[in-house]
């Protein structure tokens, strides 16, 4: 069973995908901010780890890259974000700092499951 990671400070859309990723099987556990993310990162190590884009603390993800950079951390990094269309033109340069995937708000479950598989 694969484990997802999500780290968004809108406690309700985090809750949400938790339990919907839950029903399609995946090991899933939502956090709202960054220390209590990277502290569960470190001690749980996730597949993945889902990501606002906006995400008022920048450390996190910065702090996520460097351990995925670093192998110190497996997982993949998919970042969810209002504005993500820009981003998809970088792609190829983001997965070498550790993200592997995007999705654009409003986004639906088959997206975000989309992205899971072909990460």
């Amino acid at each position: 069973m694969e484990s997802v990671l999500i780290v968004d400070n809108d406690m309700a859309l985090s809750r949400s995908l938790e339990l919907h990723l839950q029903l399609k099987k995946y090991n899933a556990i939502s956090v709202c901010n960054g220390k209590d993310g990277l502290a569960l990162a470190n001690k749980w190590k996730p597949d993945f780890i889902l990501v606002d884009r906006d995400f008022p603390d920048t450390e996190f993800l910065r702090d996520i890259q460097a351990k995925v950079l670093q192998d110190e951390m497996n997982c993949k990094v998919v970042i969810i974000g209002n504005d993500i269309g820009h981003s998809r033109i970088a792609a190829k340069e983001n997965q070498r700092s550790g993200v592997h995937g995007y999705l654009s708000k409003p986004f639906r479950l088959d997206d975000l499951f989309s992205v899971l598989q072909d990460s």
